[in-house]
Formats: structure tokens, C-alpha cells, sequence
């Protein structure tokens, strides 16, 4: 229950990854998807539809056993350029690294590199939209698009920089159907004949979507939810549900 991390004197989230915390912790590199803005000093917190989130759930996912964040998402600009800032300022203070937000051009294109065991993976992230919200014209490297010539061509920066294994989260897909969209299948028809994305893992549906090899490439359609509190009171069932996807990457 996300209520139990409201303490008396503060709020931690630690508590709530427990189960999960020994596989995680066990993962050459374990990636989490954060689906709302982070306050810098746990001022206008606020939940559906408009998020803000006390910089303690940073923490705990760091606890946990995360080493990294997607950070793209519909609501990545629910706070404004200013909520992607402070998102930005409290991840690298407590020290978990993200992709899909970013403060300039050059830090938009710089790859996000993890040592996965001596295999040097990559991590890009997009989403599909940002609620409605419009970045300024003169920042639109603050949160990544799904687009994908600029995902590719991400992709094809992080291989130039060492990066062996590129992972694409995706924000995408019909909120509350388990059927991947059209939309979904379209940018993978754009995006997964470049040779350069190794991996894809959406996320957006709230609901468990199908794992599938794509050509050569495996693509996690959609984790369901992780850490929310979503039910069939708010929503559908299978909003309750999600899964970790677990990858093993040999060398040749």
C-alpha cells in the first residue's frame, strides 16, 4: 500500500520494495520506470491526474536495488520545465541515473552506459505524449518524444561510445488493453530494422502486455504496474498486475 510510505516523519518507500528488493539487488543492472516529476524539498506533492512526488521514492528505488530509471512519460511535464529540473536534480543527488530527460542538446544526446558484468549496455527512453502539456520550442530535448529517426540515430551514438546492448524503454500502447496498438507496432516497424536498438520494454498500458521476438529482437510490450495503487476500483483488475523482465545477455 503507497499509503504506508507516508510516515510521521517523512516518507519512505523502503518498506514497499521488500519483496522485491533480493531480485533486484541480484541483477548485473536492474532498470525501473518512474511515471511522475520528483519535488526537490517535498512541496506540492500531488497524485492522478497532475503528479509530483517526494524525492524519497528516488531513494528507496535506489535502496531497492535499481542502478537506473526511464524517466520519459506522459506525465514527465506535469510539473513543467521546472518539475523535469528538479527531477533531473534529485536523481543525481541521490545518485541513480536516468534517461529520458535531459538539460540541454548535448546532455540529450549523451548515452546512458551501465557495466553489465563486463557487457556495456546502453538506456534511451521516449514516451508517446505529455498529456497535453508543450514543451518550449527552443527546449524540446527536455523530455524525449517517441520518434523514431532520433531514436535511432541515440542508438547508433551509444554503439559509437562502447555500448554493445541498446535498451529502449518505451512509454506506449493503450492504457488498460493487453493487445499491443497499432500505434505500437508501427513505430517498432520504424525503429527495430536499424540493427542498432537490441531491446525494447514498454510500459503506459497499466496491464500486462505480451513479451515477443520481433525479427531478430525481443520486445516486452508492456510490465503491467510495479509500484501503485491501482485496482478495479479505480481502474481494471489486470491494473493490479506487473512483472520484471528478466534478460540474460551472453557474449559471442
Amino acid at each position: 500500500n503507497a499509503a504506508d510510505a507516508n510516515a510521521v516523519d517523512g516518507w519512505d518507500f523502503r518498506p514497499l520494495f521488500d519483496e522485491v528488493r533480493p531480485i533486484l539487488s541480484a541483477a548485473d543492472v536492474a532498470i525501473c520506470h518512474l511515471e511522475t516529476p520528483l519535488s526537490r524539498d517535498d512541496t506540492r506533492l500531488s497524485g492522478y491526474p497532475i503528479f509530483n512526488a517526494p524525492r524519497a521514492l528516488a531513494e528507496g528505488a535506489l535502496d531497492a536495488g535499481y542502478d537506473g530509471c526511464s524517466t520519459a512519460s506522459n506525465h514527465s511535464f506535469d510539473q513543467g520545465s521546472d518539475g523535469v529540473l528538479a527531477t533531473i536534480e534529485v536523481m543525481e543527488e541521490v545518485g541513480l541515473p536516468q534517461s529520458g530527460m535531459a538539460l540541454s542538446e548535448e546532455a540529450d544526446l549523451r548515452p546512458i552506459l551501465y557495466d553489465a558484468n563486463g557487457i556495456t549496455v546502453a538506456h534511451i527512453s521516449a514516451t508517446y505524449s505529455l498529456n497535453g502539456f508543450a514543451m518550449p520550442a527552443d527546449r524540446q530535448y527536455l523530455v524525449d518524444l517517441i520518434e523514431p529517426a532520433a531514436i535511432i540515430e541515440e542508438a547508433g551514438l551509444a554503439k559509437e561510445a562502447g555500448a554493445e546492448f541498446v535498451v529502449v524503454s518505451l512509454h506506449w500502447g493503450n492504457e488498460y488493453q493487453h493487445t499491443p496498438s497499432g500505434a505500437q507496432e508501427q513505430w517498432l516497424s520504424e525503429i527495430l530494422p536499424s540493427e542498432e536498438v537490441d531491446l525494447i520494454i514498454g510500459h503506459h498500458a497499466h496491464v500486462v502486455q505480451p513479451i515477443d521476438k520481433v525479427g531478430d529482437e525481443w520486445v516486452v510490450f508492456g510490465l503491467g504496474n510495479f509500484l501503485s495503487n491501482q485496482s478495479a476500483n479505480c481502474c481494471v483488475t489486470a491494473s493490479q498486475d506487473g512483472m520484471i523482465a528478466t534478460v540474460t545477455l551472453l557474449e559471442n
